[in-house]
């Protein structure tokens, strides 16, 4: 009986630590990084797309996936945002197959943002250096990286 106890003890406590894990918002750095951004193609779901070709506008690179809760959570204030702040915003989804995220987006007002997909990770992970989701990057108008945001945060009162 000790035994048993103590391993459904253990379980619990492994369980929440997972939860605890998943949910839990990371640490946010204000400092601004500063540094050139990538020169990056994204192959978007009716083309590609140069980041280069954005330069002069705030650009939000945001790396998510439809299986992710708190990427989910986050899309519609990021939708909002880039109508709002005149803001440019590729949503880079690392979902295999196009489908899933047309589906997703099925019903959402996607009028002026760039639906990028990224399946084997080439651009998230290999060139934006991407650890978690979701992550955004902040592109200033003059093509400077000036914030990796990982995890959620509220968008709506977000000043680039």
């Amino acid at each position: 009986m000790p035994k048993a106890l103590i391993l459904i003890l253990c379980l619990g406590f492994g369980l929440g630590v997972a939860v605890w894990d998943i949910y839990a918002p990371p640490p946010q750095s204000t400092a601004p990084i500063l540094k050139p951004a990538p020169d990056v193609a994204f192959t978007l779901l009716d083309g590609t797309l140069e980041l280069n070709d954005l330069r002069g506008k705030t650009v939000l690179i945001n790396v998510w996936a439809t299986w992710c809760p708190p990427c989910v959570v986050e899309i519609p204030q990021l939708l909002e945002l880039s109508k709002r702040d005149d803001i440019e915003l590729i949503l880079l989804s690392i979902d295999k197959d196009t489908e899933t995220i047309k589906r997703f987006f099925k019903d959402m007002d996607i009028d002026g943002v760039y639906i990028a997909h990224d399946p084997d990770k080439a651009v998230s992970r290999d060139i934006l250096g991407t650890t978690m989701y979701p992550e955004t990057h902040v592109i200033t108008p003059d093509g400077l990286v000036k914030r990796k945001i990982e995890g959620v945060i509220d968008w709506l009162s977000f000043k680039p």
